[in-house]
């Protein structure tokens, strides 16, 4: 559950319960106790306001994390080290190469990151899958035999599961689509290709 969520449930629990004790000291204004009624009531009041504002600054404090936890995994993507790993491991794909310079893992490492961030509701889907959607399926799906390989010689099921995760959610949203895809990836051939060109230049 994101922290706007608990926020939420606790103020409104807190809310609810303000109200109900409104109710329960309520005092008929006929019997002229006017000011037991007004206190009452302007206590409900304040109560709705207050919590209004604090959902409203936890959900803005939520959308400037986002931003600001996409702008480093977008400036680490780009950076030195890792744009490196992924024109070596590219140039591999199209040359059938071994994957043998440790370049995969730190590209599966990175994805597997952002898909954490992503299951976990840190970070918006639907900004992850404009940014990353075409690399991620594409990374996978060459590389989920590596992965699979990895899980039966270190006996752990886990090993990328949430990068794995992430790509069902991206193909399973462009299964309609028209075209020659590649089963499980929902890519062309000539998208992959074309990628990995563009990666290893």
């Amino acid at each position: 559950m994101t922290r706007l969520k608990l926020v939420s449930t606790a103020l409104l629990t807190l809310l609810t319960v303000l109200l109900v004790g409104a109710l329960l000291h309520y005092k008929d204004p006929r019997a002229g106790d006017w000011s037991a009624v007004i206190t009452a009531w302007a206590t409900v009041a304040l109560a709705v306001v207050t919590v209004w504002a604090v959902i409203y600054q936890t959900a803005t404090a939520d959308r400037v994390a986002q931003v600001q936890m996409l702008l480093a995994f977008t400036e680490r993507y780009d950076s030195g080290a890792l744009l490196e790993a992924r024109r070596q491991l590219c140039s591999q794909f199209l040359k059938n190469e071994a994957l043998n310079d440790g370049s995969a893992d730190r590209v599966l490492d990175y994805f597997e990151q952002v898909a954490y961030f992503v299951r976990r509701e840190h970070l918006r889907y639907e900004v992850v899958e404009n940014e990353y959607s075409l690399a991620l399926r594409v990374y996978w799906l060459r590389l989920k035999a590596y992965v699979a390989q990895m899980r039966i010689d270190y006996a752990d099921p886990t090993f990328y599961e949430n990068m794995e995760w992430l790509n069902d959610k991206f193909v399973n949203a462009y299964a309609g689509e028209s075209g020659s895809r590649i089963e499980g990836a929902g890519i062309t051939e000539r998208q992959a290709r074309g990628f990995f060109e563009s990666e290893a230049r």
